[in-house]
């Protein structure tokens, strides 16, 4: 009896240490790395561990990462984790193909586990280049376009470029770096490889170096262009598609040439093209393992750079500023994108000129503005550095500037503004300016195609006291008109990438926008964050109601976060010139470390700075180990690209939704851990709006964890109606009670002399005629329009008080307002003549005045 008992004793006791010691299961992932790095390199191997079980413990966990190199010998580096993640460095002193894997050890918490293996390519060098540059006629900007290219070549060298694999030409060889003359000829040759003598030359060889060695290979040309032309003197240019032809002989080959053979035919083309009509050039040069950077449209002209203190400009401010992006290891696209925005804020004027520079890397021929960081199932485009070197920080210089002020509509002067630079190798060598741009600035607009010159009103800071490294600027008093002033922040020989601050000129009795609320995260609602890459940051989404100005201005918004619900300054991220009521933002580490909880506020600010702020809310960062995928997309009506605003995106096995915004666009994390930790699943989506039919369809999400450009169209749940207009000769109020294929008022009243609609107190000639306004239209004879769209059935508008002119919808309804007492009276117009209404009938536009600001109502 006794041994019995014992017997199940002992059994129940080896069961229940069993289960005390059952180890949980986790994956290991190895983050993206470069796939190229220079012979002597140090590189860090990094990834992350992900846990079963929610809230595992994942620090000190033992980590082995296994280098393969190309003699097959392993070599072992052991390291632990911390909160999920793990870090190490290595020499890679071998040229050839290094396995690179990670592997959990034995531990007693989890079961050993191995992640994939990833490969990397040693090289003797860090890439090989071209540089042209050429002046076609003024002389006096030989200068300017000198300091682009040295510029250029001497951030290749910080980024490991070898001289012997730099070919330099100028029009001004005595300058560093500079190998040759600018010669059409001879750069055919080069690139071409039809004459013996430059194959015969190691120097010039470029082809036979990249086939021995293989890299990538950098063209960069910057001087004067016109459309599909790029000139080498006033009557010597290569036009895009003879230089097409060179670029397509040296990948391919010809009778006298192998072309790219092996490894080398792999490696990618970057051609960065810096000058006037550049744009047009990417139809002809848009191919196979090739990446076209471009300054400009193909109808653009290309801009220069601030004067410096030495009187001399950037030859082309797009090359300057990519390149102080490049410097920091940031990847190509990460660079264009900070690039094109710093270009498109500093050129944009009054008169809506703007250059929008252009990116393309998939062989379509359509280069883009606006391109994602992370380009899905392409690795080799998304992490591809130039070069391979780690800078230090007194190659990369920064400035931090002061944040957005608004400047009270009685004074034309600012009391201060200030400019911290970091990296920053001999301050004394340093001087600081700022360029002030006013809200009515247009830049003169030159002939030929000469570059643009922004002529700007300069002031240079004094150095700050007891502050190393600070500039800063008092009583500045060129504040004299209304709206929004820019000034803009540079170094001499323009080292640092451009830096803003907004000012914010107060117009009297404006009226800020009308407040708003924070839609996501919810308060005390657990985050998750998505990850790009191990050399950016983790990223989090955040959402809010579109905010509406009472006098139709411009809005734009800020976002505040901190750890600590008083937001103090110093510990406070503040993100600003939000265009739209949602935005990705980065969480820096010393948010990610206070104990995950986060609080935000955002602030909408119109043109003349009148602000609305909205209360503040918190979250806590969920699990930053958690895989996640990052959705982003367009709703749209069905057979147009007409935005649906409201729309809501929802993926119910997630419990996860977004709202779409004014633009039609949306933005989600979703967490996938619940899916085996990988990406490449299939999830059942459904969209619903008002006013639309709901749509439900099942969405793949690919291995890379993203979709950037998912888009989703709507039909609508009325059927089309035509509506028909009785207009009589002269003046007619009237409004739109559908919503048409078109807008322009060419399509909806050809015969019209003119268009008004009324706002703030007077009239705009108006060329589109939307819903919701009511609008005066002038004929020389009594006309019949139909009109054919979706009905028109409700509205809503945050209006102030005074007088409006406003529309009609498809049928005859009674205006609200969500105080009650806030419509005082209705007037219609017909033939001449004025009559009190209450309600308001299709096709005909009404004054209407509120007494107070309030919510207009239109709900059939």
């Amino acid at each position: 009896m006794y041994k019995k008992k014992f017997l199940i004793i002992f059994l129940l006791l080896i069961t229940v240490n069993n289960l005390a010691f059952a180890k949980n299961l986790c994956e290991i992932t190895l983050d993206q790395m470069t796939d190229t790095l220079k012979i002597n390199s140090v590189m860090s191997i990094s990834g992350s561990i992900t846990s079963s079980v929610y809230n595992g413990d994942l620090t000190d966990l033992p980590i082995l990462v296994k280098l393969t190199n190309p003699n097959s010998t392993e070599e072992l580096i052991e390291t632990k984790t911390f909160q999920g993640r793990f870090i190490t460095d290595h020499t890679f002193n071998l040229p050839g193909i290094w396995s690179i894997q990670a592997c959990l050890s034995e531990n007693n918490v989890y079961t050993p586990v191995s992640s994939e293996i990833k490969q990397i390519d040693i090289v003797h060098n860090s890439g090989y280049t071209i540089i042209i540059s050429a002046n076609r006629s003024n002389r006096n900007n030989i200068q300017a376009f000198n300091r682009t290219t040295q510029h250029v070549y001497q951030s290749l060298k910080y980024r490991g470029f070898l001289d012997e694999d730099i070919l330099f030409f100028n029009e001004d060889t005595n300058i560093p770096g500079v190998d040759y003359s600018t010669n059409k000829k001879m750069i055919q040759d080069v690139l071409s490889g039809t004459n013996d003598v430059v194959m015969d030359n190691s120097d010039l060889n470029i082809q036979e170096k990249m086939n021995q060695n293989p890299a990538n290979l950098y063209i960069i040309i910057t001087g004067y262009g016109d459309s599909d032309l790029f000139y080498i003197h006033p009557d010597i240019a290569i036009n895009a598609s003879e230089f097409a032809s060179w670029l397509h002989a040296f990948q391919f080959g010809t009778e006298k040439s192998i072309g790219l053979t092996g490894n080398a035919f792999n490696k990618k083309i970057i051609i960065i093209l810096g000058f006037s009509h550049s744009g047009s050039f990417i139809d002809d040069l848009s191919g196979t393992n090739r990446v076209i950077i471009t300054s400009c449209q193909s109808n653009e002209i290309a801009y220069m750079g601030s004067l410096d203190i030495d009187g001399i400009r950037e030859g082309d401010f797009f090359i300057s500023e990519l390149f102080k992006n490049i410097l920091p290891s940031n990847t190509v696209r990460k660079a264009f994108i900070k690039t094109a925005y710093n270009i498109g804020r500093y050129t944009f004027s009054s008169n809506g000129i703007q250059q929008k520079p252009l990116f393309d890397d998939d062989g379509d021929k359509a280069g883009q503005t606006d391109i994602s960081l992370f380009k899905p199932d392409d690795e080799n485009n998304t992490y591809l550095y130039v070069g391979s070197k780690k800078n230090t920080t007194d190659q990369v210089l920064e400035i931090d500037a002061t944040k957005s002020i608004s400047l009270g509509n009685q004074s034309i002067t600012l009391n201060s503004l200030y400019a911290q630079l970091t990296g920053v190798s001999n301050p004394n060598t340093l001087s600081v300016w700022i360029e002030i741009k006013a809200p009515d600035f247009a830049p003169e607009q030159p002939d030929n195609n000469e570059p643009v010159k922004l002529k700007l009103p300069q002031i240079y800071g004094q150095k700050c006291p007891n502050t190393p490294n600070c500039f800063q600027w008092q009583n500045i008093n060129t504040f004299t008109g209304y709206g929004t002033y820019q000034v803009f922040y540079f170094t001499s020989g323009n080292q640092a990438p451009l830096a803003e601050t907004k000012v914010y000129k107060i117009i009297p009795e404006n009226s800020e926008p009308l407040p708003f609320t924070l839609l996501s995260p919810e308060n005390n609602s657990e985050v998750n964050l998505f990850h790009y890459s191990p050399d950016d940051a983790y990223y989090a989404i955040l959402d809010w109601e579109d905010a509406v100005d009472p006098e139709g201005h411009d809005i734009q918004y800020r976002v505040f976060l901190s750890p600590n619900v008083s937001f103090p300054y110093t510990q406070t991220l503040t993100k600003e010139n939000i265009e739209n009521s949602n935005c990705m933002i980065a969480i820096p580490d010393n948010l990610l470390r206070h104990e995950g909880i986060i609080y935000w506020y955002v602030q909408a600010i119109d043109e003349y700075g009148a602000i609305q702020t909205t209360k503040s809310k918190f979250f806590t960062i969920f699990d930053i180990t958690t895989v996640t995928a990052y959705i982003k997309g367009n709703i749209y009506r069905a057979g147009t690209t007409q935005p649906i605003t409201n729309a809501v995106f929802s993926i119910p096995a997630f419990d996860c939704y977004a709202n779409s915004n004014q633009e039609g666009s949306f933005m989600k994390i979703l967490p996938i851990r619940n899916n085996n930790d990988s990406c490449a699943i299939s999830v059942d989506v459904r969209t619903t709006a008002q006013g639309y039919l709901s749509l439900e369809n099942i969405i793949n999400i690919p291995e890379s964890c993203q979709i950037d450009n998912l888009v989703i169209e709507l039909e609508p749940a009325t059927t089309r109606q035509t509506f028909v207009f009785h207009l009589k000769k002269g003046w007619n109020l009237v409004s739109l009670p559908i919503i048409p294929d078109s807008f322009d008022y060419m399509t909806i009243f050809p015969d019209a002399i003119s268009i008004y609609r009324y706002e703030n107190g007077r009239y705009i000639e108006e060329h589109e005629i939307k819903p919701e306004v009511g609008y005066w239209v002038e004929l020389d004879s009594d006309k019949t329009y139909e009109v054919t769209g979706l009905p028109k059935t409700n509205y809503t508008k945050s209006l102030s008080s005074g007088w409006h002119l406003l529309g009609a919808t498809f049928e005859k309804t009674t205006p609200m307002d969500n105080n009650e007492v806030c419509i005082d009276i209705i007037y219609a117009y017909d033939e001449g003549d004025y009559h009190k209404v209450f309600e308001l009938t299709p096709g005909f536009g009404y004054w209407i005045y509120l007494v107070e600001k309030c919510e207009f109502i239109i709900n059939n």
